[in-house]
């Protein structure tokens, strides 16, 4: 396949407002609008089209957060062979979810990935597969700098990334072989993302999405104790059942898997820390309903979900 000059390769399947995006110098154009801004040097195109006033003051505050306390980073490690390793959050992966992982085989050669939000830690997972090319979604420039110092020259080469929010992304309809997130969905607005991602989903592809759940009560509680303390956490709220319910109505063939964790509800000692962390060995995955935890969520490439190690919990 001939290779497209730079200008059209970052662009390629970009649409906005029913326009396709293209290039005049620096700016970017659709409609005959101006709809954001290339750097080049960077591989980022910096996305300012209108997103509505609901979602924009939402990206503002979460752009500024982490804007803020994105760390400085550096190149890391090459990705470990196994998917598991690299698809779930540091340090390692639990248990029921490493078993869920596995029991999954997910076409990633050749693929074109869509990752939604993030500091890359899984791009680098997905180019040593064999992805032809992934697209890192994020509201935060200082995000993606953080993405970008882990990869390396030739890895950038096949990296594009795109300031803009999930629940509006600037691609076209059938885009994407996979889309994939991890602890980043709750941190936007439900079913907003799910529709989106269903959007830009080719027909047959995949999506996996890894993020912490609680049950409604314990959000509840959780909000209040956010308020009565002055916490500020940016956008960040949990799944919750609803949420689930509203995956599935958009994702019909979804297998959602989740592991416990009672780790959250226990403070002070350093053993007690480390005895709730351990529970999650023993406690059964159905419970996740009921104490929270983080879950899985999966929908194939081929028709209905196929059977998983772990356990539903919606």
């Amino acid at each position: 396949m001939a290779r497209l000059p730079v200008s059209e390769e970052l662009l390629d399947g970009a649409w906005v407002g029913g326009a396709p995006a293209t290039r005049d110098g620096d700016r970017v154009v659709a409609g005959g609008r101006s709809v954001g801004r290339v750097h080049a040097d960077e591989r980022r195109i910096e996305w300012s089209y209108p997103v509505g006033a609901i979602l924009a003051p939402r990206v503002r505050a979460e752009r500024a957060l982490f804007d803020a306390h994105a760390p400085e980073g550096t190149v890391d490690p090459e990705p470990a062979a196994e998917a598991a390793a690299w698809l779930d959050a540091s340090p390692r992966v639990t248990p029921a979810l490493g078993r869920a992982l596995r029991g999954i085989a997910l076409p990633i050669e050749g693929a074109r990935v869509l990752e939604l939000g993030g500091s890359g830690e899984a791009t680098r997972g997905f180019l040593a597969a064999g992805a032809r090319r992934v697209d890192q979604l994020d509201v935060s420039p200082a995000m993606h700098g953080r993405a970008r110092s882990r990869l390396t020259e030739a890895e950038r080469a096949r990296v594009v990334q795109h300031t803009a929010p999930g629940e509006r992304t600037p691609f076209g309809d059938d885009t994407f072989d996979a889309v994939f997130s991890r602890h980043c969905v709750h941190h936007m607005r439900r079913p907003d993302v799910f529709e989106e991602a269903r959007r830009v989903l080719r027909p047959g592809g995949w999506l996996l999405f890894i993020e912490p759940f609680f049950p409604d009560p314990v959000r509840a509680a959780m909000k209040l104790r956010r308020r009565a303390r002055a916490a500020e956490r940016g956008t960040d709220d949990p799944l919750g059942g609803e949420d689930l319910r509203a995956l599935r109505r958009v994702f019909e063939g979804a297998r959602v898997v989740g592991e416990p964790s009672v780790r959250a509800y226990v403070r002070g000692a350093r053993p007690l820390r480390r005895l709730a962390a351990r529970a999650r060995d023993w406690l059964p995955g159905p419970l996740v309903r009921a104490v929270g935890g983080r879950v899985v969520v999966i929908v194939p490439p081929q028709g209905p979900a196929s059977s998983h190690a772990g356990s539903s919990v919606a």
